[in-house]
């Protein structure tokens, strides 16, 4: 016959979520395996404390004052979800904050440690088992969080650092560069627009060879709105440098709908010559 596993200590652990709380980050504190250095222990409590709470909600008593049947800690059962969805926000979490594997495996195994020391078997190895797999959960958790912060953190670079200058005070000119998402081209777009709005351009120049990618929704739908704006429309005359052939009949087409002349060249200073000369403009040889 096949022993209880018995979670009566545990239940009556985790009725006072607060001190669980504070052992465990005494012995995340006392970890040998984070890294070595201060840790920020009341902004990490706030961080992992719906993890505390997810599971003293698994093991608590229902309405009628019952204990859990039959209670597995399985990875990836039903009654565990809240439990694994805490520890895999807290962990994207920490990822997005620079933490390593060596903190986030020290910080669950601490809390292994903290749960199972006053079970008995074959609770504890299972408890034991089922917190080490949370470990490897969080640890992808972790990695999701940490690759969300660096996409996050180029996209700043990319709003900030994306070249928009002034040829002369009434031509405006944006050079875009590596692979912008839409809402940082839109947000470009938009500063251009108001470059527009402010000189009354008659000429603005748009250079897509920095780009890694061709055209794709992410910047094809701000382009679309910015050539559609009234400031725009038919007051000013688009160059576009550097457009890949294939997409030139949708630049075509949307500056067609937009009532917008569009020039498309693929030199730079080409695109400066003639947007000058419809301002007024004319470049004189020194020789």
């Amino acid at each position: 016959m096949t022993q209880a596993h018995d979670y009566a200590v545990l239940a009556e652990q985790l009725k006072l979520p607060a001190v669980v709380l504070e052992a465990w980050m005494d012995a995340f504190a006392a970890s040998t395996l984070r890294m070595p250095g201060a840790i920020e222990r009341e902004s990490m409590a706030a961080t992992v404390e719906p993890i505390v709470d997810a599971l003293a909600s698994v093991v608590a008593l229902d309405r009628a004052g019952r204990a859990p049947v039959n209670l597995r800690f399985t990875p990836g059962s039903l009654e565990l979800r809240e439990v694994e969805k805490a520890v895999s926000f807290a962990a994207a979490l920490m990822g997005a904050d620079g933490f390593t594997g060596f903190d986030l495996g020290a910080l669950l195994f601490a809390l292994r440690d903290v749960l199972v020391q006053s079970l008995v078997e074959p609770a504890r190895t299972e408890l034991q088992g089922y917190m080490e797999w949370l470990a490897v959960l969080a640890a992808d958790s972790l990695a999701t969080g940490r690759e969300q912060a660096l996409l996050e953190r180029m996209a700043h670079e990319l709003d900030d650092g994306t070249p928009l200058l002034m040829i002369t005070n009434e031509l405006p000119a944006v050079l875009f560069v590596g692979r912008p998402n839409q809402s940082v081209v839109a947000n470009i777009f938009g500063r251009l627009l108001l470059m527009v709005v402010r000189t009354g351009a008659k000429a603005v120049i748009i250079d897509v060879r920095g780009m890694a990618s061709r055209l794709d929704p992410a910047f094809a739908e701000p382009l679309e709105r910015f050539l559609s704006h009234p400031r725009v429309g038919s007051r000013t005359t688009v160059y576009a440098c550097g457009v890949h052939g294939d997409d030139g009949p949708f630049w075509d087409d949307v500056a067609k709908a937009a009532g917008v002349r569009l020039v498309m060249e693929g030199y730079f200073d080409a695109c400066v010559q003639s947007a000058l000369a419809v301002s007024g403009w004319r470049i004189i040889s020194p020789s």
